[in-house]
């Protein structure tokens, strides 16, 4: 079975790896607080380097980090231990948030309720089960191991290969598992192998694969996957987001021609704050937040701010 990490995706061209992760960045954008996502690797004194979620910045600097858990209160050994030499070291405060954090944020903070918003990350933005953990998309992903830690995992490894109680444990889980399996493994590795090339038409990767699992995978990875899916698309899921969109326009052309003294005084350079209004009843109407979203719904395109104003402004003159 291919282990799979939770629905991962792009959010304001960040990749996030959960939908507590979303939840949370939707939350922050609502209030417009500024943030930033694992842009920093700290070296701690153990040799070791810990790489944090979220930072709430004012300006360039950072005020405090977030770490986003499933259940804020268990972190396994190795995180809390992190943590614990991240506070000795550094001064940013930081704090735990786990899912019934979430739950409350949304419950009470929130003019959506927390299931609405993971509805959103699937739907809207396209959030899928996490396969692939390569690249960018693994937490560890830039993060610098000194040479220091590099040596005490070496030396960790060679330490434990050298005890024999853990030598004969080790091979007799290894025969064990073979025994449940039915010896599945040596059996795969007699399978016979065969080329497929990747079935996103932009990608030219070409995968060796055992003639069962090539009956039964399109893609070289959960990036190809999720590329196809927005190219080829999804009939109904495209249909749905269709008429969600054509929903937003109509409210959109109504909520200008009640409101058309302000928008023929709006500036464009200062849309977002002037119809703030307007664009906080679409996300909490629609969920639609992202403005080349509304720029798609009003155009079915995405043709900038300028044009979406000077599109509200043509209407309003002609009411």
């Amino acid at each position: 079975m291919r282990r799979t990490h939770g629905y991962g995706g792009y959010y304001n061209g960040v990749y996030l790896r959960s939908s507590l992760e979303f939840a949370y960045a939707y939350y922050l954008n609502y209030y417009k607080i500024d943030w930033d996502y694992e842009c920093e690797v700290y070296s701690l004194l153990d040799g070791t380097t810990y790489k944090p979620d979220f930072y709430i910045k004012e300006g360039e600097k950072i005020i405090k980090i977030v770490e986003i858990k499933g259940d804020a209160r268990s972190n396994g050994k190795s995180g809390k231990r992190k943590i614990e030499l991240y506070m000795e070291q550094y001064d940013t405060p930081i704090e735990m948030i786990g899912y019934k954090e979430i739950l409350k944020i949304y419950q009470t903070e929130m003019p959506i309720r927390y299931h609405k918003a993971k509805s959103m990350w699937v739907e809207e933005y396209g959030a899928k089960l996490q396969v692939d953990v390569s690249g960018e998309k693994n937490p560890r992903f830039k993060a610098v191991v000194s040479e220091e830690t590099k040596l005490k995992i070496s030396q960790k490894a060679k330490q434990r290969f050298q005890d024999k109680e853990y030598k004969e444990r080790l091979v007799k889980r290894l025969v064990e598992y073979n025994r449940k399996t039915g010896f599945a493994s040596a059996k795969r590795l007699r399978s016979k192998r065969v080329e497929k090339k990747c079935e996103n038409p932009k990608c030219n990767n070409v995968m060796t694969l055992t003639e069962a699992e090539a009956k039964r995978t399109k893609y070289c990875s959960t990036q190809c996957n999720l590329v196809s899916i927005s190219s080829l698309g999804n009939e109904a899921q495209s249909k749905n987001r269709n008429q969600i969109r054509q929903q937003a326009k109509e409210f959109m052309i109504d909520w200008v021609k009640q409101n058309r003294e302000l928008v023929l005084v709006t500036q464009y350079n200062k849309i977002t704050t002037t119809l703030e209004e307007l664009f906080k009843e679409v996300e909490v109407r629609f969920g639609i937040k992202d403005m080349r979203i509304i720029s798609r719904s009003m155009f079915g395109e995405d043709r900038g701010r300028k044009a979406l104003l000077e599109e509200f402004k043509r209407i309003a003159a002609t009411t």
